[in-house]
């Protein structure tokens, strides 16, 4: 491909074909694209530097999404100093004009830009091109001649309008892809939700008859242990006691296939922590135990005290046991932070562990009631979970990978406790 400013015109029609055959797959495919617009355009044009940027807020500042260097073949951070885009420029930009500027420190468009930018990078002539999407002016592509003053051809500027407006189509494909990506996962959810929902039906269903066998064995065994008979007795008694095993299993199952929430009450997550703290510590016996409330100990839910300490007994339990002696088991309360999907106004309880995790199989059924990969293990444990945090309104997330760990975020909406300004 030609390069500089004597690139032909079957120069440029090469770049603009390579920029058509680019194709975005889902994943990273917006900054994927922009990088491959950016080096395309830079080896098109012959130029050092070629930069994306987009508009942030109504301010008009830019924010940096990529940044080519042609000599280093590299991306470098597109360090961009506060208020660098000088009024006259923004006003040229937002009208929809490829703006070409062959000596960008005396133009009194981009003279400002001198000190803090131009002189920093060596930069003598400017290009700059709008990314337009739905007639307004979303960001730009700048080419940067570093070294020479450069007079920019009708060529040269008829590339980097056909750049942007690439840009622009392939910004649309991205939001396609985001859109089709939650529409996916939100069609999984509601479909793992029906999933719990049909087995919270059959849990009931199957407590209930259970249940009643569970009586009339009952009656067996107190008529055996009211005899005169003392195997008689004594046998009676391993009846009734294995009976009350059986209908405390029951009353999880019971629990976990319960739609309608027992009475809640407003309960300080943090002071319940603390108030467990010697229960957890006892049943943790081989494993390190960090409790982080922080500043939120007065941070307050709407659910049943008693639910709410087996969710935490139950997670802590099973964190225990999945780490190695002298593991760690971390307890933290907090705020969303950034990027979780999750509700600003709700309150975090995560429950962390350095344990051996979870392979993808086991995660995709560790809520269904008896599945467990435990010897010995009932398997009702995270199903009494998932069912507390659904009736308390909240949810649940869980990050895990075998070797690495796992993580149990619970969201539950706050009723009280002012969330402080900014995440935490």
């Amino acid at each position: 491909m030609l390069l500089g400013t004597n690139a032909s015109r079957a120069g440029y029609e090469s770049a603009r074909l390579e920029l058509a055959r680019l194709r975005l797959s889902a994943g990273d495919a917006r900054a994927t694209a922009m990088r491959q617009i950016a080096q395309t355009t830079a080896r098109a044009l012959g130029v050092e530097r070629v930069g994306i940027w987009a508009f942030k807020g109504s301010g008009g500042g830019l924010l940096g999404v990529c940044q080519f260097d042609l000599r280093t073949g590299t991306f470098p951070p597109t360090g961009l100093p506060d208020g660098l885009a000088p009024a006259p420029l923004l006003a040229e930009i937002q009208a929809f004009r490829v703006i070409a500027i062959a000596d960008a420190r005396g133009d009194e468009r981009t003279s400002a830009l001198g000190k803090d930018y131009l002189d920093v990078h060596g930069i003598a002539s400017l290009m700059v091109a709008p990314v337009i999407r739905d007639a307004n002016v979303v960001g730009v592509i700048c080419c940067e001649q570093v070294g020479t003053v450069r007079d920019w051809t009708v060529e040269d500027r008829d590339f980097g309008a056909c750049a942007a407006d690439m840009a622009a189509l392939f910004l649309e494909q991205a939001d396609r892809f985001d859109a089709e990506a939650s529409l996916r996962s939100q069609r999984e959810g509601e479909a793992a939700n029906e999933r719990m929902a049909a087995l919270g039906r059959l849990a009931r269903s199957v407590a209930h008859d259970v249940n009643n066998v569970l009586g009339a064995i009952d009656l067996i065994g107190a008529t055996l242990e009211a005899g005169n008979d003392d195997e008689a007795m004594a046998r009676g008694r391993e009846v009734r006691a294995a009976v009350a095993f059986g209908s405390r299993l029951v009353q999880q199952l019971m629990l976990f296939g319960r739609e309608a929430a027992p009475p809640a009450e407003d309960v300080e997550l943090g002071r319940l922590l603390r108030r467990v703290e010697p229960v957890l510590r006892g049943l943790l016996r081989g494993a390190r135990l960090e409790i982080d409330v922080g500043t939120r100990e007065e941070a307050t839910v709407a659910v049943d005290r008693t639910e709410l300490e087996q969710l935490v007994l139950n997670l802590c339990v099973n964190a225990g046991e999945a780490v190695a002696p002298g593991g760690r088991v971390r307890i933290e309360l907090r705020e969303p932070r950034p990027g979780e999907p999750i509700d600003a106004r709700a309150v975090v309880l995560a429950i962390a562990d350095d344990g051996r995790g979870m392979d993808a199989e086991t995660q995709a059924h560790m809520f269904e009631p008896y599945f467990t990969t435990k010897v010995g293990g009932l398997g009702i444990g995270l199903s009494t979970v998932y069912g507390i945090v659904k009736r308390a309104g909240g949810t649940i997330f869980v990050d895990s990978a075998v070797g690495a760990g796992t993580t149990f975020r619970i969201a539950l909406p706050r009723t009280s406790g002012t969330p402080p300004v900014g995440n935490a």
